[in-house]
């Protein structure tokens, strides 16, 4: 019988933190650990950055969501006028310049409000 093994979240995290600690420390270098562990020599310099500036906290932080710069508040409230106009989300992407998917996760996280259209019948 095949046994299926199922991995933490937090297990990539702590080995992370874990490679970083003979650097930290001064016992060995970041060539060292690249190569001991088979990894990049960038992965380890990203990690011993991310420890410096956090600390261990800083490997289980879950990353800050980014905003979106296509969508200014200024943007956003022209958007939400053609939407109420009834205009659809491709003529308004291609009259503001802004990505369709842009304004779809706009809308999917509630920024933009879409009517609804009523289902057409045969």
């Amino acid at each position: 019988m095949e046994q299926k093994t199922t991995v933490a979240k937090n297990d990539l995290a702590s080995f992370r933190l874990f490679i970083t600690q003979p650097i930290v420390n001064g016992t060995a270098s970041q060539g060292q650990i690249a190569k001991i562990f088979g990894i990049s020599l960038t992965t380890v310099k990203r990690c011993v950055k991310k420890f410096r500036e956090g600390g261990s906290k800083g490997f289980y932080q879950v990353p800050a969501k980014r905003q979106g710069r296509k969508l200014d508040p200024e943007r956003l409230a022209q958007a939400q006028g053609l939407l109420d106009q009834g205009l659809r989300v491709p003529a308004i992407s291609a009259q503001l310049g802004v990505l369709a998917s842009t304004l779809h996760k706009a809308i999917d996280s509630g920024r933009l409000h879409q009517k609804k259209m009523p289902l057409l019948k045969r």
